[in-house]
């Protein structure tokens, strides 16, 4: 069975303009308006949309890429063995270490957001005025409380006197 690639005759490092482009000839050649009643001609055009629609977006293409490169064993039939299914793990293994080691390259290039003076003090003022009403509400309930037991005591007595 053909790989997309070679459905649209293109090769696999093609630029997406090149896709597009052998994916448009092949649409006018193929095309069923153009060979009516031409089972190899549906066929033909079958193959080649199910090409465009895998190789059409590059997140696509980029999966369809890997999959040609590290095949599953339900891709390849009863012929794959067990060395083969370890070399693809170790090398799928491999790739993501890579992918890791570049991500974590990225975030050590990334700096701290420095701030301007102007910055920072729209910051702090918005951080008092929304900090400092909470603190006050708090201490407000805090000593409403304090002063409702004062009150409890003063009418009923000390808790120790109420339980006896």
């Amino acid at each position: 069975m053909p790989t997309h690639y070679e459905t649209l005759g293109v090769e696999p490092s093609a630029p997406a303009e090149d896709i597009k482009r052998a994916y448009r000839a092949l649409v006018k050649r193929w095309h069923p308006d153009k060979n009516p009643g031409d089972p190899q001609a549906e066929a033909k055009i079958r193959d080649i949309n199910a090409a465009w629609d895998e190789l059409s977006t590059p997140e696509r293409r980029a999966s369809y890429d890997l999959s040609l490169t590290n095949p599953t064993p339900s891709r390849v039939g009863p012929q794959w063995n067990q060395a083969q299914w370890s070399q693809a793990q170790w090398s799928q293994a491999q790739r993501q270490a890579q992918w890791q080691a570049q991500w974590q390259a990225q975030r050590g290039q990334m700096r701290p957001v420095k701030l301007s003076s102007t910055q920072a003090l729209v910051g702090g003022v918005v951080l008092i005025a929304v900090v400092l009403p909470l603190l006050a509400l708090l201490a407000v309930v805090y000593l409403s409380w304090v002063i409702l037991r004062a009150l409890v005591n003063a009418l009923l007595g000390p808790p120790q006197a109420r339980q006896a």
